[in-house]
């Protein structure tokens, strides 16, 4: 059953992708119906694929470009559209402000500048994982601690195993393109 919660492991072992992306945070017990879960997880998969659709277009053009010139510049337009577009609609007011956060598959850290909602306080997390995507993906769990520094630990409960799957997967591949931009001096 795809939309069957599982349990996380101890997030101490698992990889963690830190960025400056929109956050928002809604207290209040999550969905209980199957049909919104079911409503929820789909969307959050979608989102989760496109933006790996999106890194995957990236890859490929990154090697078109050492091959047929006058198709790379077709594909750096297209993205450059896409570019543009997901930058009209993140600038459009709907997103929350972004904020410094540390995304895995079990938890999300993140730094506010008001006031944290108390520990224990459940609720959903929205994450605007890329700025060409318009969606947020909607986490479900609770506060687990507050640091000196603003940061609020939020960890996640009754994901499914195909988002739980989602999240390894494009928090490895954000990881993994923030160290080969590292290797590449940018």
């Amino acid at each position: 059953d795809p939309f069957r919660p599982v349990t996380v492991p101890d997030d101490s072992a698992l990889l963690a992708w830190e960025d400056v992306l929109p956050v928002a945070f809604s207290p209040g017990a999550p969905d209980t119906d199957a049909r919104l879960v079911a409503h929820r997880v789909a969307g959050n998969l979608r989102v989760l694929h496109t933006c790996e659709a999106l890194e995957e277009r990236r890859a490929e053009r990154d090697e078109e470009l050492a091959g047929a010139p006058e198709t790379a510049r077709l594909e750096q337009k297209i993205d450059l559209l896409i570019e543009m577009v997901g930058h009209w609609v993140s600038q459009s007011g709907s997103r929350p402000p972004a904020v410094v956060a540390s995304l895995s598959a079990a938890r999300l850290v993140w730094r506010t500048a008001g006031t944290a909602p108390p520990v224990g306080t459940v609720g959903i997390t929205e994450v605007y994982p890329r700025e060409g995507v318009a969606e947020a993906v909607r986490l479900p769990g609770k506060v687990v601690s507050h640091g000196p520094d603003g940061r609020i630990s939020f960890a996640f409960q009754g994901l499914s195993e195909a988002e739980v799957d989602a999240l390894e997967r494009f928090v490895f591949r954000q990881h993994r393109r923030k160290i080969a931009g590292r290797r590449r001096g940018g």
